[in-house]
């Protein structure tokens, strides 16, 4: 395949103007203070976070369900549940960055999750998706 001279040349610097125009309209901050910070987390929101972090793996004895056991951070409450709300609910599918560069901060973490073989999300009870839905409508 013969390219025109400079053609790869033009596909390298595109790059960055695209990712820097970007960032001038939308700049990267963090998703819960708001503080302009380019790993969409700053260092005091990420220590808080760490300070709320609260590893729990509870084992599963019940057959009912389909799971061993189930792994959770952080108890639904707080800035937590702001943020998973707001970005289930609000149209802000930006803060899976904030959420992103939490976890793949916290090597603890890491060391726990080695061990599954795989990582499921556990839906919610249908009684509970019957209120959503309501909630929704209203």
């Amino acid at each position: 395949m013969n390219r025109p001279k400079g053609t790869k040349m033009k596909q390298k610097v595109t790059v960055p103007i695209v990712s820097f125009v970007l960032n001038l309209i939308y700049p990267p901050k963090c998703g819960i203070c708001g503080k302009l910070d380019k790993e969409f987390l700053c260092s005091k929101c990420c220590k808080m976070l760490e300070k709320n972090t609260n590893f729990n793996i509870e084992k599963n004895a019940d057959l009912e369900y389909n799971f061993d056991e189930h792994i959770y951070m952080f108890k639904y409450e707080g800035v937590i549940r702001k943020i998973i709300l707001e970005y289930k609910f609000q149209d802000k599918s930006y803060l899976y960055k904030t959420i992103v560069n939490f976890l793949l901060k916290n090597e603890k973490l890491f060391e726990i999750i080695k061990s599954y073989d795989t990582i499921v999300p556990v839906p919610i009870s249908k009684n509970r998706k019957k209120k959503e839905d309501i909630i929704k409508v209203i």
